[in-house]
C-alpha cells in the first residue's frame, strides 16, 4: 500500500510540472504570472502527493521509499514528455523503462 502511496505522489508531481510548463508556456516569469490561475493550482497541487510521501514515509523504509519514488520520477516524466509533448521514444528508452519498473518490483520485493 505504501509503494502505491509513493507512485501515486510521484505521479502527482509529475503532473504538476506538466501543468506548470501548459501554464507558463510562452509568458516569462513575472509578477503577473502569480495572478494566473492555472499557474497557481500547479504550485498548489504538490502539496497533495507531500502529504501522501510524508505519510508513506513514516511507515515505510527510507532506503526503499526514496529509490522507488527517484525511478518513478524518471518513468512519469518521460511519460508525459512522450504522451503531452511528442518527445520522441526510441526502443533502448523502452528497454530502460522497463528496467526502471523491474528496479521498483526487485527493490520492493519481500
Amino acid at each position: 500500500m505504501y509503494i502505491a502511496l509513493i507512485i501515486f505522489a510521484q505521479f502527482l508531481y509529475s503532473l504538476s510540472d506538466v501543468w506548470k510548463k501548459v501554464a507558463m508556456a510562452g509568458k516569462p516569469f513575472n509578477v503577473a504570472l502569480l495572478g494566473n490561475l492555472g499557474f497557481l493550482g500547479a504550485n498548489v497541487l504538490p502539496i497533495i502527493p507531500h502529504i501522501f510521501f510524508v505519510y508513506a514515509l513514516s511507515r515505510y523504509p527510507l532506503s526503499r521509499a526514496t529509490i522507488t519514488l527517484g525511478v518513478s520520477a524518471v518513468f512519469f516524466s518521460s511519460l508525459f514528455g512522450w504522451y503531452f509533448f511528442k518527445e520522441q521514444v526510441s526502443g533502448l528508452n523502452m528497454i530502460g523503462y522497463s528496467f526502471a519498473v523491474l528496479a521498483i518490483v526487485m527493490i520492493n520485493w519481500k
